[in-house]
């Protein structure tokens, strides 16, 4: 009946909210898990006082190891995306099932 549309309905915005807590969530490990490399990347340049001591090789992979940790935070981000995409189209359908069963039991 009723209390059961607005129970799928409550459950829907629940789970809702728990995807948006997620997301934060794995948002704020990708931006710690970036600063921690960042910071680690900056130390190392700096260990030898100056990066002129240092040969072009080594500044050529520290700039190599920066570049992989952006892509590879890169292509989290958009498997994030496409995750939440596809959460989206299932919400979308869930919701318009809710309304069809919701319409159906007006109609008893």
């Amino acid at each position: 009946t009723g209390a059961q549309g607005q129970a799928v309905v409550s459950t829907q915005s629940t789970g809702s909210d728990e995807l948006g807590t997620l997301q934060k969530q794995i948002r704020a490990a990708l931006n710690v898990q970036t600063e921690k490399k960042a910071k680690a990347d900056r130390e190392e340049l700096l260990a030898s006082g100056t990066v002129k001591k240092r040969g072009k090789k080594d500044v050529t992979k520290v700039a190599e190891d920066i570049t992989n940790t952006l892509q590879r935070n890169t292509e989290l981000l958009a498997a994030m995306v496409r995750q939440q995409e596809e959460t989206v189209k299932n919400l979308a359908t869930s919701s318009t099932e809710v309304d069809e069963v919701d319409r159906e039991y007006r109609t008893l």
